[in-house]
């Protein structure tokens, strides 16, 4: 039993270590759509239009994933047009039907989080 739970300790500890590395070698924009991949989502929504948001974009458009909608607190009201796709303001996020919402920001990810909670989303995160 003892020898068990010694393994289980040392699995846990090697895991975190490997995913701490992984996450200095992958580009963060990679290590967001292969949370997304993991979770076997089939629409996601991503608040961020920045370099980040652009890049998860990019490398989930020929995977089979749906992106409902892209949002960023740039837009003031309703929608715009970015990159020949629609970018809502945060306000719309209390209709956002997906559970789930990428952060593609590793700076403002705490600030992102709050605006969306009070915007109205409920659903789940996924964060770097």
């Amino acid at each position: 039993m003892l020898v068990r739970y010694l393994y289980i300790r040392n699995y846990k500890a090697h895991k975190n270590m490997f995913d701490k590395i992984t996450s200095y070698i992958y580009p963060p924009d990679r290590l967001l759509a292969s949370k997304v991949l993991k979770l076997k989502l089939t629409q996601v929504s991503i608040f961020g239009a920045g370099d980040l948001g652009r890049g998860v974009i990019q490398y989930l458009h020929d995977k089979p994933i749906n992106i409902n909608r892209w949002y960023d607190s740039s837009v003031k009201q309703g929608k715009a047009y970015f990159c020949k796709r629609e970018v809502w303001s945060i306000d719309n996020l209390s209709h956002e039907p997906c559970e789930y919402l990428i952060i593609a920001s590793e700076v403002y990810k705490k600030e992102m989080i709050t605006s969306a909670r009070t915007a109205g989303f409920n659903g789940h995160f996924i964060t770097l």
